[in-house]
């Protein structure tokens, strides 16, 4: 078989047409690709379905990333899938590295396979065990989910991620189901990466000039929802809280500190306590995009 029968490669898009175009242009033409649109703009993306390989899957809601993710694995007709971040520095060559691997070294023991980490070696605390696997790869326990390549014979099997969440602790969650069936997550070591993502969520606190001032509210309103779920769904309530308790302390005197001082810095903490808050009262994931347009339109 070929790599061109073989492997896929998908996005998710949210009004990012200009990133996804420069991506798809470093994929072979002959490589299907499949883009799943969460984005409100009709013409945002559509344009894209012209070109043979490319196939246009449009939501229509916002699923978020997770939704969109699993909208791209229910689609995927390939033996290998790789889900990559829009806003990666993707070389076709770092592609080929995985393929390679499974096709001489390991063609079906694995789940997931990632490249090393954007800030270097994959991290090693509690969640992130590392375990030799082969001369090419690390196994691990808990990965991050920039770049993934899947097999697709486990996704089918066992389901992708859970819906339930919107935003975070997503590939946590699905690396965690998987470590648990004893299936392999690991981390192919000379592939590399490179995540700007990264960047801008350590710099979010000082984007009080961005564009995207509200995505950047929304994601720290699911940071805090989703750690509290998924310390409850893979432990327990109580495990939950106790993880998340420093989270909730600091959210407050933060949310006090900043509220006569600076506006942005306390939206911040306080999206973060209202989704934390929101989890602890066993409340959905229920925040999106277009809860922050209705107040920016009251303004």
């Amino acid at each position: 078989m070929s790599i061109q029968k073989e492997l896929s490669v998908f996005f998710v898009n949210y009004n990012l047409k200009e990133d996804i175009n420069k991506l798809i242009k470093k994929i072979p033409e002959d490589i299907k690709v499949l883009i799943i649109d969460n984005s409100n703009d009709e013409d945002n993306i559509s344009s894209l379905s012209e070109q043979n390989n490319i196939t246009v899957i449009k939501n229509k809601n916002n699923s978020g990333q997770v939704g969109g993710i699993n909208s791209g694995l229910k689609n995927i007709q390939t033996k290998y899938a790789i889900y990559s971040d829009v806003d990666v520095d993707l070389d076709w060559s770092e592609i080929l590295k995985f393929y390679n691997y499974v096709e001489k070294v390991n063609k079906n023991d694995f789940g997931i396979i990632v490249p090393q980490h954007p800030w270097g070696n994959q991290p090693d605390s509690y969640y992130h065990k590392k375990k030799y696997n082969d001369k090419y790869t690390e196994r691990m326990k808990i990965v991050t989910g920039h770049f993934i390549f899947f097999n697709m014979e486990i996704v089918k099997e066992h389901g992708g991620y859970d819906d339930k969440i919107w935003m975070y602790y997503d590939e946590t969650d699905y690396c965690l189901k998987l470590d648990r069936l004893n299936i392999k997550i690991l981390t192919l070591l000379d592939a590399n990466v490179p995540h700007k993502g990264h960047d801008i969520i350590k710099k979010s606190y000082t984007y009080k000039s961005t564009k995207d001032e509200n995505i950047i509210l929304l994601r720290h309103w699911h940071m805090g929802w989703s750690k509290f779920y998924f310390f409850k769904k893979n432990y327990n309530y109580f495990f939950a809280l106790k993880k998340t308790f420093k989270d909730l302390i600091f959210s407050i005197i933060k949310c006090l500190a900043y509220l006569f001082v600076d506006k942005y810095k306390f939206l911040i903490n306080y999206n973060k306590l209202a989704g934390l808050v929101n989890s602890f009262f066993l409340r959905e994931s229920w925040k999106r995009p277009e809860h922050y347009n209705k107040l920016e339109a009251k303004r």
